[in-house]
């Protein structure tokens, strides 16, 4: 068994275990507030956890920096990348005690849903493998909230955009199908559904739904200005706040099958696959490696504020990170955190120049899956572009290989054939992916 995180920062340690463990908490501390610098950020919460045993809690600056509240750990904070994996643990919860099949085909919950007679099963709304297209773009330039209804009437209308199983590509429709799912098995409201089904007997006591005329009118401002719109924004449904506590047990309890069963629990933490490809996110949450420790992960950013957690399982490793401001930098400081407490040094990377004639091999358009991105040259470096708002300015390490400028956990090495890349293996988090050139780009 590896020495946890938890045994060098006990606090009731002596000897050289309490050096160590001041020395660890003091590097664990000095990575925070250097982020906290280098990004920016109004503030951070941090809560590392090891078994029922907290290793770290604190918080850092603002949480509101226009009403000075400050930052802390205990304080429920809106976190609309929980919804997901509630979602897809009430759909899991329901099938174990047979309630709903998810080999089922999704016409016969939603007999509108035909997509041109092509067979679109339950299960593969959890992998987003399904080819629906995302209701994302109805949504937004809007003046008033999309009600599910009218969401469900533009799918009727839609074709697939994609084979169903052929290939992975993130929808929003996805898990607002599934959840209109859980409203229909649960006889309830969505959030009704999840409290009864999935909150409390996970004694997730800190989490709860909420709305109000302020998020109404909020979402209404936002929609048509921003690119990423939290889903329970898009959806009309309540959001989700939580504490870092509540997400933690959350992220463990997943893990050992609570609720959900052995099978629940292969689909939910297992890596999958369709057709050959890894499936980079399936049931709400991300799979990852980190060396030779898998990892269970999730979180997001929106307006309202970032989170992100990972639990490490046979590390008895668990962290939660939480900042007010809109930032993609928490999954980036969590793997430092974590390398930190798993005593794994940070990866080497190298920054070798590389001019724009030697770029030029790699620039173009690629599909992962059924997903679009672009290889771009900003003038200084080749830049990866996807479709959900991110852009990775790519460090050059020779060989024909590229790792993330902010992400050192991201990195494509191309194969080039006649002077032109034709493929790239993506790495992220310990796991891989092709991308391959649209042909003509």
């Amino acid at each position: 068994m590896l020495t946890t995180c938890i045994a060098v920062l006990a606090l009731g340690a002596s000897g050289s275990t309490q050096e160590q463990g001041g020395e660890l908490r003091s590097q664990l501390e000095s990575m925070a507030r250097a982020a906290l610098a280098d990004a920016g950020l109004p503030g951070l919460a941090l809560r590392v956890v090891d078994g029922e045993q907290v290793a770290l809690s604190k918080a850092w600056g603002y949480l509101d920096t226009g009403r000075r509240t400050l930052e802390s750990v205990e304080v429920p904070r809106a976190a609309p990348a929980m919804l997901e994996p509630l979602v897809a643990v009430a759909l899991l919860t329901f099938a174990e005690r047979g309630q709903i099949d998810l080999g089922r085909e999704l016409g016969e919950p939603f007999s509108a849903l035909d997509f041109g007679g092509q067979k679109v099963r339950i299960a593969q709304l959890l992998t987003h493998t399904s080819g629906i297209p995302s209701f994302a773009e109805l949504a937004r330039g809007r003046s008033e909230l999309l009600q599910p209804a009218q969401a469900l009437e533009w799918l009727a209308a839609r074709s697939l955009d994609s084979d169903p199983g052929s290939c992975f590509a993130y929808s929003e429709s996805n898990t607002f199908l599934a959840g209109q799912l859980v409203e229909r098995v649960g006889q309830a409201k969505l959030d009704e559904t999840l409290a009864r089904v999935v909150l409390e007997p996970l004694r997730l006591t800190s989490t709860s739904f909420r709305t109000s005329p302020e998020d109404q009118r909020a979402t209404v401002e936002l929609i048509g200005e921003r690119r990423e719109l939290a889903l329970s924004r898009l959806a009309g449904w309540p959001e989700v706040y939580t504490t870092l506590e509540d997400l933690l047990a959350f992220a463990r309890a997943v893990d050992a099958g609570a609720l959900i069963g052995v099978e629940g629990r292969r689909l939910a933490t297992e890596a999958l696959r369709a057709k050959g490809e890894d499936l980079p996110f399936t049931h709400g949450f991300a799979r990852s490696l980190l060396a030779s420790h898998p990892s269970l992960s999730f979180g997001g950013s929106t307006e309202r504020g970032s989170v992100f957690v990972a639990w490490y399982p046979d590390a008895h490793l668990a962290l939660a990170l939480a900042t007010g401001a809109d930032t993609d930098v928490l999954p980036q400081l969590e793997r430092r955190l974590a390398r930190a407490c798993l005593r794994l040094p940070e990866p080497g990377i190298v920054d070798l120049p590389i001019d724009a004639e030697h770029r030029a091999p790699y620039l173009g358009s690629y599909y992962i899956g059924c997903t679009r991105v672009e290889l771009e040259d900003d003038g200084e470096r080749l830049v990866f572009v996807t479709p959900f708002d991110e852009r990775h300015a790519l460090r050059y390490q020779g060989g024909q290989r590229f790792v993330s400028l902010g992400d050192p956990d991201l990195s494509l090495e191309f194969s080039v054939e006649r002077g032109r890349a034709h493929s790239f293996l993506l790495m992220r988090r310990g796991t891989q992916t092709v991308g391959r050139r649209i042909d003509g780009a």
